[in-house]
């Protein structure tokens, strides 16, 4: 992602640059490491992982706290440093990020269905699919915020306005995927319902 960041700022003759070096740098430090760290305590130490279990909610909410407080410092320094931008000009951006969810959504929809990835004769593995897609097509807030403070000395406050589409893009993807899974599971019941009318 960072070589392809890079270059489309390049081809595309933005004032904006940026190395990939560094880029992808950041990106290991602030999400890999933190991820096999986390990982890796949780397979040493067995107490720890039973803890973080029977802890799930307090854990979630946790780490929905801590993703807020990112953005949101963003945000800060964006109204801090007197920033504006046109309300025209944000639906633009969150329309964007929306309809490149909605591409993704499709063409994994349709890569794994050309693929038979996860079709079994009992249909076992459909839940490997689907969370293929789904995990396929979400870009995270985390690493969108870490690459729009990667260009902060270059756009200075207009990384908090940037945030927010992000933000509302991010809430709008777990609107969208709620909703599929959502019917998934319907078609799931529907489909249960009718193999046990067949087997009465």
């Amino acid at each position: 992602m960072p070589f392809i960041l890079c270059q489309l700022l390049g081809a595309s003759g933005s004032a904006v640059t940026m190395k990939p070096g560094p880029l992808l740098a950041n990106l290991l430090k602030t999400i890999l490491a933190p991820l096999l760290a986390g990982a890796t305590i949780r397979s040493t130490f067995p107490a720890v992982a039973k803890l973080v279990d029977s802890n799930k909610k307090r854990m979630s909410v946790l780490s929905s706290v801590l993703l807020i407080l990112v953005p949101w410092m963003q945000i800060s320094k964006a109204v801090m440093s007197g920033v504006a931008i046109s309300v025209t000009s944000l639906l633009g951006v969150l329309a964007a990020g929306v309809g490149i969810h909605l591409v993704f959504l499709a063409f994994n929809l349709t890569a794994t269905a050309a693929l038979q990835l996860g079709r079994t004769a009992d249909n076992a593995g459909t839940g490997i699919r689907r969370a293929c897609i789904l995990v396929g097509s979400q870009k995270t807030l985390p690493i969108a915020v870490t690459v729009l403070t990667g260009l902060a000395p270059q756009i200075g406050g207009a990384v908090g306005l940037a945030v927010i589409p992000c933000v509302v893009s991010h809430l709008v993807q777990i609107v969208i995927d709620s909703m599929l899974v959502s019917q998934w599971l319907k078609q799931q019941d529907t489909g249960t319902s009718q193999a046990t009318q067949q087997l009465a």
